[in-house]
């Protein structure tokens, strides 16, 4: 199984991120998308967000190309603020 990993914001879902997530399913069989929690992007983009994260996990999860849903939870790193899901999914990249 090859799965794909994708992360953003995702602060106001719209067609493109649509688009996005069709071309990322496409890469694999098994597609992760990891969003900024709140906390993340009030600290490394200094705002809030537009959505709710519980809104915002709803209209993921409803995607029938989204495979699984994480929020960041490194608030620490402001690169890799998805390494937690990354590890716990054994996603691998090269």
């Amino acid at each position: 199984m090859i799965k794909v990993f994708v992360s953003g914001c995702f602060d106001i879902i719209h067609g493109g991120h649509v688009e996005f997530f069709k071309s990322a399913k496409n890469l694999g069989d098994y597609l992760i998308v990891s969003f900024a929690s709140d906390e993340v992007l009030l600290k490394y983009k200094n705002r809030v967000s537009a959505l709710p994260m519980e809104h915002k996990r709803y209209l993921l999860e409803n995607f029938k190309m989204v495979d699984k849903i994480y929020s960041s939870t490194n608030i620490d790193d402001p690169i890799l603020d998805f390494k937690d899901a990354f590890i716990k999914d054994r996603v691998i990249f090269w």
